[in-house]
């Protein structure tokens, strides 16, 4: 005690805790500790000597392309984006922007069906006549827009909005309009067509077919029996009972071998024909009462007609000026001819005077027999 006294620190006696923060600073590092790869300047400081280390490990990749340094350790080495290599997993959400896409490189096979959503569409694309909701939805506007364009038609009647561009439009067909090429096959029913709507001057010459023409002046279809042709072997059901019992040749032969009218009428008193067929009537002469002059359209071959004549039943009261002395009339006939014949009529009283010539409506009847 109170003598000299040497203090030592024991070896191994300073640790990490006898260390304060800092204390070690380069020049206390032993040069020995600099191994392969190190260098240790004079001030002390340690390096990475890259160029003292040798690699034997290569950076690869399937996404990347590597360049550089042949061992891939500490020397240059270049990595780059294979082609193909980046995906939709690779992509961040937004990553895209349109600066990062070359014009013109998007093509239809390139969007998948439905991928362009409505807020995918920029706002801008919506121009006049188009407005884009909230939600990016595109919509015809047509308060924006101005038409200056007609609707116009030579068969149709247009009406409403002047511009004929998004406005009420009535389209009416013109009067005219429909023809043969408009209609479709059986698109006109009786229903469609009014009463006497269809005129002689519709109808189309086609439709006069066997047996008919048509008038070229007025329209109408007329009996044609010059160009109607039958054979002559066409069977007939003569009674209506469904069943064959002629035929045309035969029915003509029969209808030969009977009696025919040649002509008929009702002659008023004055000689005036109320209804005639195939002749002409007028007086005997114009100042002879009683008598009247029947000639034939056509004459006859011969006088063997049969002729048969009734008068007006005249209730005991014929004319001329009527009473009982005028109660007996009668009909003859007179001069037969192949041209016609002539008609008496007079009232006899019964035998006790004259036969009085009187004006009487009567009838007649002409029949040819076959032979």
């Amino acid at each position: 005690l109170l003598g000299d006294v040497t203090l030592e620190i024991a070896a191994g006696a300073v640790g990490t805790t006898e260390l304060a923060d800092d204390a070690v600073t380069p020049l206390k590092i032993d040069a020995a500790i600099a191994g392969t790869g190190l260098a240790r300047s004079a001030a002390g400081v340690l390096s990475v000597d890259g160029s003292a280390i040798t690699g034997d490990g290569d950076i690869t990749s399937s996404d990347l392309t590597v360049g550089g340094d042949a061992d891939a350790l500490l020397g240059d080495v270049t990595l780059e984006i294979a082609a193909g290599a980046v995906g939709t997993t690779e992509l961040a959400d937004d990553a895209v922007t349109s600066a990062k896409i070359a014009d013109g490189t998007i093509a239809s096979g390139d969007i998948a069906d439905d991928a362009v959503t409505p807020l995918k569409i920029n706002a801008a694309i919506a121009g006049t006549g188009l407005a884009r909701s909230a939600a990016g939805v595109l919509s015809v506007d047509g308060s924006a827009i101005t038409g200056d364009g007609d609707i116009t038609s030579s068969d149709l009647t247009v009406g409403g909005d002047a511009d004929a561009l998004l406005g009420d439009i009535t389209l009416e067909i013109a009067a005219g309009a429909v023809g043969t090429i408009e209609l479709a096959d059986d698109a006109v029913t009786s229903a469609k067509i009014a009463d006497d709507a269809v005129t002689a001057a519709k109808i189309n010459i086609d439709v006069a077919g066997t047996g008919l023409s048509q008038n070229v002046t007025t329209g109408a279809l007329e009996v044609d029996a010059t160009g109607s042709e039958i054979e002559l072997d066409t069977p007939i059901d003569v009674d209506g009972d469904g069943t064959d019992e002629t035929n045309v040749q035969d029915a003509i032969a029969d209808l030969a071998a009977l009696p025919r009218t040649y002509s008929m009428g009702k002659v008023n008193g004055d000689a005036t024909a109320a209804s005639i067929y195939n002749a002409t009537v007028a007086r005997v002469t114009a100042d002879t009462e009683g008598d009247y002059q029947i000639t034939f359209t056509n004459a006859l071959a011969n006088t063997n007609y049969i002729i048969q004549l009734t008068i007006l039943d005249c209730g005991g009261n014929c004319p001329p000026s009527g009473g009982s002395n005028y109660d007996d009339p009668g009909i003859s006939y007179y001069d037969q001819q192949t041209t016609g014949f002539k008609v008496n009529i007079g009232d006899s009283d019964n035998g006790t005077t004259a036969k009085d010539d009187i004006d009487l409506e009567f009838m007649f009847t002409v029949t040819v027999l076959p032979n």
